[in-house]
């Protein structure tokens, strides 16, 4: 959360919070108290994306469970929304009178959330409002979709200026703190100029419902964009790139962008001297007042003392300096970080997987994946104690933590790498009281799920954004095998769909 005090991740581990569970589930963490507690609860099906409110208010995260609410038997994942108040479960993922415009059942997934939990943003290949069916017809075009959860109304987000939705694939939408814009993805060919490419990135504005490429050089020509992550106030963007090259840079690496509105786009993945990295930079993730960036790099030359593994870097866009966050100081690591990191609200807060087995004193399982939370403001390194929900002797990978604006929680996955164990389990850990809550799992028998993405909660923590296949609290009218969107409320752990796998 915006404020460090919640921190929402997603984990398999049953010994999070001491007892049994099935997969993958999710938990926020209040890092004022250490307790972490869980956000879901599911049987059959794992929770993914988990996203948490500015003021964690509320989460959504995706669900592919058959149980996460009743009537949820579309069979394909679904967008839930939780309020973490009063224990209410919205579907994000649904036609605005949970009437399909077009029949089927098809899947909802990569859910994000604005601050105050309000609206919710996720992708589907459910046709789920009039505009699109006109444009796509029942074509299965994944498009971006915007719920506002107060009067119930469903707006699709990937569309041009002529209100036609996009010819091709759109997903991985993020939204601003007010709602008002949306970050994505598209390799559609009628979203924005000609000779757009596949994967690209645009920022769509509710309040003018206008459209803006993103993804473009110096002189204007359109470059590739993956992976948009957006400010606060939405007027800055990051993603990476691997056909946007700056000037002078030879390397033919991925590198790291920022947009700015009214500025254009700044390279990020860049030394202090000038030098471009040497390898691969991606996964960046952007503070919510637009100050911090944090990134994975596989690069070892833009920072000094770097250790030749994948190390997460920090950028602070103020004094322009960047930083080696992925190990405490005076220790190299001796494992590399993977995966995408999260940042809390004022950036003091980065949370990142590692599988390093000397950046703490005690690491009670080696150099097994970790989830580890740097603070900013004493330059230090925590270990979220995952192995509390962890079966015995299974080998689990911490995986798409997702923090709330505020920081006080975290929610993230747990991958049971084997299928050994209890299954997946997405966890929410607490970090002032150090608990780690179990929020949704699966059964063992159920394979892992094809599709791991973070869970989005509010600023607060109290509610989860996510999409799964998993039935969760309330009816799945789709069915198993069907993912759907979920608004999850954490702290009475009820789900409300979003989208329920309509096409």
């Amino acid at each position: 959360t915006g404020n460090g005090n919640y921190l929402v991740f997603e984990s398999t581990d049953p010994a999070l919070v001491g007892a049994t569970h099935g997969f993958h589930q999710a938990y926020v963490k209040s890092l004022s108290t250490g307790a972490v507690i869980q956000l879901s609860s599911v049987s059959d099906g794992a929770v993914l994306r988990t996203r948490i409110s500015e003021d964690a208010s509320r989460i959504c995260y995706e669900t592919i469970a058959t149980d996460a609410f009743i009537g949820d038997n579309n069979g394909v994942s679904d967008v839930l929304n939780v309020d973490t108040g009063d224990g209410a479960v919205s579907v994000v993922s649904a036609a605005e009178t949970t009437v399909p415009v077009s029949g089927g059942l098809r899947s909802s997934l990569e859910a994000d959330i604005s601050a105050d939990g309000r609206f919710a943003v996720f992708s589907s290949q459910s046709v789920l409002d009039a505009p699109s069916f006109a444009a796509t017809g029942d074509s299965g075009i994944w498009q971006v979709y915007l719920r506002d959860a107060d009067s119930n109304s469903i707006v699709v987000v990937s569309a041009n200026a002529l209100g036609d939705a996009g010819d091709d694939w759109s997903g991985l939408p993020r939204i601003s703190a007010d709602g008002r814009y949306v970050a994505y993805q598209s390799s559609a060919t009628n979203l924005g100029p000609p000779g757009a490419l596949p994967n690209t990135i645009y920022r769509w504005d509710s309040q003018n419902d206008s459209t803006e490429l993103l993804s473009v050089d110096g002189g204007g020509n359109t470059a590739d964009g993956n992976l948009p992550d957006i400010d606060g106030d939405g007027n800055r963007v990051v993603f990476h790139s691997d056909t946007l090259v700056p000037a002078g840079d030879t390397g033919g690496f991925q590198d790291v962008f920022l947009w700015e509105d009214g500025v254009g786009v700044a390279t990020l993945s860049v030394a202090a001297n000038g030098d471009f990295g040497n390898n691969d930079s991606a996964n960046a993730a952007i503070s919510a007042d637009g100050r911090y960036v944090v990134f994975y790099t596989e690069a070892d030359n833009l920072v000094a003392g770097m250790s030749g593994h994948s190390e997460m870097l920090l950028r602070d866009l103020q004094t322009d300096t960047l930083t080696r966050v992925s190990s405490p100081p005076g220790v190299t690591p001796d494992g590399g970080v993977y995966g995408e990191p999260s940042i809390s609200g004022d950036g003091r807060l980065v949370a990142f997987a590692s599988l390093a087995s000397n950046l703490v004193v005690d690491d009670p399982n080696g150099g097994i994946s970790d989830l580890f939370i740097y603070d900013r403001s004493n330059d230090t390194l925590r270990r979220v104690p995952l192995e509390r929900v962890m079966d015995p002797g299974v080998e689990y990978y911490a995986e798409k933590p997702g923090f709330s604006d505020d920081g006080t929680q975290l929610v993230a996955w747990l991958i049971d790498q084997d299928n050994a164990g209890s299954g997946d389990l997405m966890v929410r850990y607490n970090l002032a009281l150090d608990h780690v809550q179990v929020l949704v799992g699966r059964t063992p028998d159920y394979p892992a799920d094809p599709w791991p993405q973070p869970a989005r909660p509010s600023a607060d923590g109290t509610l989860i954004a996510f999409a799964t296949t998993d039935p969760l609290l309330v009816e799945d009218i789709n069915g198993r095998n069907r993912a759907d969107a979920y608004r999850l409320h954490a702290e009475a752990l009820t789900a409300e769909v979003f989208t329920d796998g309509f096409e």
